[in-house]
């Protein structure tokens, strides 16, 4: 999106190897017309990989965090790298657990934290969950829905923390289900997949499921729901 990006990554393998895997992410864009060949080089020279945190972390005006989702190694990154960055930069957070509020426990800004909870494979699935602590700023929230928005993203807000967000939620849900079905037996492993790719994944590329549901009918999805959910997997 034209944007200067530095990074660092604790391990060094990682780090040689973040342009190699950026190059082949950009080669698949172009194989399906998602990217000019042209513009390849450009965009990998705007991303430079550093030897510290500290120097990955200067001049910042957006931070994001993709560590070890740990909370005490979370806790100590976002204590810390307040002293790398101005008290302007706002320190997001792409764990898919923790909210900010348990991350940045320990910040002196906490109203500068965020989350900004990508999905894999991020160069590729749109979403991203920007989830606001009690304590982050309206501005702060907004400008990080813009930033998303303007590289691509779709940035949906969440509006109040809670454990696993909303998209985690709803797949373990779905899980849960599916678990119980493989162990009961009910279909092979193939099929499940198969179905739930030919169904539930077709559809709801095109569809939320708020949508599907009022497509339906709620007085039809009421009855279904009445029909199946006492018998629905609940360990």
């Amino acid at each position: 999106a034209g944007f200067h990006v530095h990074g660092f990554d604790a391990n060094p393998a990682a780090r040689e190897s973040a342009h190699r895997r950026i190059r082949n992410n950009l080669k698949e864009f172009v194989a399906n017309d998602m990217l000019n060949s042209v513009d390849v080089e450009p965009i990998l020279s705007r991303f430079v990989v550093t030897d510290t945190e500290v120097e990955a972390a200067a001049d910042a005006q957006f931070l994001v965090e993709a560590i070890a989702e740990e909370r005490t190694v979370k806790q100590e990154f976002f204590s810390r790298i307040e002293d790398a960055v101005a008290d302007t930069t706002i320190i997001a957070s792409n764990s898919s657990t923790f909210t900010i509020s348990e991350s940045g426990i320990n910040m002196r800004r906490p109203q500068r934290a965020v989350v900004t909870h990508w999905f894999n494979p991020p160069h590729i699935v749109p979403t991203v969950e920007v989830v606001p602590g009690p304590e982050t700023t309206n501005e702060v929230t907004e400008t990080t829905i813009a930033l998303h928005r303007k590289i691509g993203k779709l940035a949906v807000r969440i509006n109040a923390e809670i454990p696993g967000f909303l998209v985690n939620r709803v797949q373990m849900a779905m899980i849960r289900e599916v678990w119980d079905l493989y162990e009961r037996g009910i279909a092979s492993r193939e099929d499940i997949d198969a179905a739930i790719q030919g169904s539930l994944g077709f559809r709801l590329a095109t569809s939320g499921p708020l949508s599907v549901c009022d497509f339906g009918g709620l007085d039809i999805w009421s009855t279904v729901y009445k029909g199946i959910a006492p018998d629905l997997r609940n360990a």
